[in-house]
């Protein structure tokens, strides 16, 4: 069972990292899924996206230590629960879960891929660039991981990656600005190589 970590943030929050090369049947049988959640899983056609959804509900479970899960989606398209908050987030072959019982969180995982520098004028801020290396493809990656996971987190859509959302140099908080409202959050990064993976909270 490739669960590579389960870790505690705190008193609130709970992370669960997943490398996936299961079959279907094995998460089936570690689950326990309401009939809607697991029709909604069965009927997509990719085998790589049914092995993802079950593989964060099993991830999920393993942070609540509790096989029955029941996950419904919000008008953004966001997981949710009835007790707590969730954030999901997947890239290939492995998944990251985080939940709280408590506050809103947001997580991604993301590979380091030095396409990525492509990429880097759409999402990195006009004072970001002056204080991370804008060549290095790890540092531009843990932007874009950490700007997916505040994103997650604000679970309202309608977000400018450049000009609202805002990492501090040292990596350890960020700021969402949405017109008059300013919300400070912490960031925890963790690498496992080649993976990054943000959660906010």
């Amino acid at each position: 069972m490739p669960l590579i970590l389960k870790e505690q943030i705190g008193a609130s929050v709970s992370i669960c990292i997943w490398q996936i090369n299961e079959t279907e049947a094995f998460f089936l049988d570690q689950l326990q899924l309401k009939e809607a959640d697991l029709n909604s899983i069965l009927q997509l056609k990719l085998p790589s996206r049914r092995l993802e959804k079950l593989a964060c509900r099993v991830a999920l479970s393993q942070c609540i230590n509790n096989s029955e899960v029941n996950i419904s989606y919000n008008s953004f398209g966001a997981p949710q629960i009835e007790k707590g908050f969730i954030s999901f987030s997947h890239a290939k072959e492995i998944v990251a879960v985080a939940y709280s019982p408590n506050h809103p969180i947001g997580i991604d995982i993301e590979k380091v891929n030095s396409k990525i520098l492509k990429l880097k004028h759409k999402f990195v801020g006009s004072k970001e660039v002056n204080y991370f290396d804008m060549e290095n493809p790890e540092q531009i990656t843990q932007i874009w991981c950490t700007k997916e996971a505040l994103f997650k987190w604000y679970e309202k859509g309608e977000v400018d990656f450049r000009k609202d959302l805002h990492i501090a140099p040292d990596f350890q908080t960020a700021t969402i600005l949405k017109g008059e409202n300013k919300m400070n959050l912490t960031l925890k990064r963790i690498k496992i190589d080649p993976y990054i993976c943000v959660v906010v909270y």
